[in-house]
């Protein structure tokens, strides 16, 4: 009869469990990530960009017949509160005059979050036209700004910065 003999404990038995543990860890922070991903979107970027991508060379067209007006566009931004900030909008032709009775549209475009957009009609003033603006919300605004002027527009765009 033979006797059995115990056999030493594998020292390699945690190996297997390693890869379950590493894989379980991999599991976890990708369900965390895709968790995050899901609860902080703050909404879509560009409106309609396969049209607008279409329409690439019109806006083309449309940013050369704006430089063969010549005209000259200076913005000033002045905070004055919290909240609130004065624009100042100073245009003229492409001989120094200043333009006058042209419709300024300013519109504020949040680039980090979606549904904080406004406009602001921009009156005409001592020195060419200037509004109060109330935002929202302190941080970075996209300032797209839209000068008609006998039936000619003209587009500019700044970035500004609303300190807390």
């Amino acid at each position: 009869m033979s006797v059995a003999t115990p056999q030493p404990k594998r020292r390699s038995a945690w190996i297997p469990w390693a890869f379950v543990g590493f894989f379980l860890v991999v599991f976890a922070v990708n369900a965390i990530m895709v968790t995050i991903a899901f609860t902080s979107w703050t909404g879509v970027q560009t409106e309609e960009a396969y049209i607008q991508g279409l329409q690439y060379n019109d806006r083309l067209a449309e940013a050369e017949t704006q430089y063969a007006l010549g005209w000259t566009v200076d913005v000033a931004f002045a905070q004055a509160g919290p909240e609130v900030g004065e624009l100042q909008v100073h245009a003229a032709d492409e001989r120094g005059t200043p333009l006058t009775w042209a419709s300024v549209t300013a519109t504020f475009v949040r680039p980090t979050q979606q549904g904080q957009d406004f406009s602001v009609e921009v009156q005409p003033a001592s020195a060419g036209y200037a509004a109060v603006v109330d935002f929202p919300l302190p941080g970075v605004w996209d300032l797209k700004l839209l000068i008609e002027h006998e039936g000619r527009p003209y587009r500019f765009e700044e970035r500004i910065f609303l300190s807390p």
